[in-house]
């Protein structure tokens, strides 16, 4: 299934934070596709389709329950995240701040949300809390809890995302 998507995978767009609620810090990875869709044939059913088959490499229940993904999340180097997809060694990897690296290590977990909707690569923050918020309760979101895996800086990691655009953004309520 991923090995198909190579470029598709490559061009999502990423978009980390750390959300402080009831005194805890949590480290946000919400990962979407890149909006506007240049081709006709990734209309906005493919894209869907494309970030449900994600989730559900990653573990993420698609009828929106929030599950444990399991030991997914890698901290390949300062500055780098990997969730890693399926059994195999592919993941996709996404530039994080230092504090979100920290946060994720620290308390060995992180969320990560899928976007089912696409969004525009060089969103200012408060489009992308527009989008979260406007999507959490429509089922357009799907959520994941993943945890660090071992180990943390694994070597060989096949990088499907490099290319993707890092966007630090604080998207607390």
């Amino acid at each position: 299934m991923v090995s198909g998507l190579r470029t598709e995978l490559a061009a999502l767009a990423y978009y980390s934070w750390v959300s402080s609620s009831s005194g805890l810090d949590t480290a946000v990875l919400l990962v979407a596709h890149p909006h506007p869709v240049v081709e006709e044939e990734q209309s906005a059913q493919r894209v869907e389709l494309l970030m449900r088959a994600l989730a559900e490499a990653v573990g993420i229940d698609t009828s929106g329950q929030v599950l444990d993904c399991g030991p997914r999340l890698r901290l390949p180097e300062s500055g780098r995240a990997g969730v890693r997809l399926g059994e195999g060694p592919a993941c996709l990897t996404a530039r994080v701040s230092d504090e979100w690296q920290q946060v994720a290590a620290h308390q060995g977990m992180a969320t990560l949300v899928m976007g089912l909707d696409s969004m525009a690569r060089a969103a200012a923050p408060q489009e992308v809390d527009a989008y979260v918020r406007s999507r959490q309760g429509g089922g357009r979101l799907l959520w994941g809890l993943l945890r660090l895996a071992e180990p943390v800086h694994p070597p060989g990691c096949t990088d499907f995302g490099r290319y993707s655009l890092f966007r630090p953004h604080d998207v607390t309520g």
